[in-house]
């Protein structure tokens, strides 16, 4: 298991790994923080397995792993 922090913009996305410790969980929230002053359309910080295949579904949904926050820039 491992966390990810997912940049969400509209040129692109950007993906950040962290351990799966209080540690990497606390420098992802961190690092989504500071992410809410640069442009993007959202953040999310999610729990996915190794090895694993994850994403969003169609509708929108996300699958394989667990949303553990979500940030939406309201400002769009």
């Amino acid at each position: 298991m491992i966390y990810i922090l997912i940049n969400l913009n509209f040129d692109g996305d950007s993906y950040k790994l962290y351990p799966h410790t209080e540690e990497g969980l606390a420098q992802a929230k961190e690092d989504l923080e500071s992410g809410k002053e640069e442009y993007h359309h959202s953040i999310v910080i999610a729990a996915v397995e190794t090895g694993r295949e994850f994403g969003w579904g169609n509708r929108g949904e996300f699958y394989g792993g667990e949303i553990i926050e979500e940030w939406i820039n309201e400002d769009e």
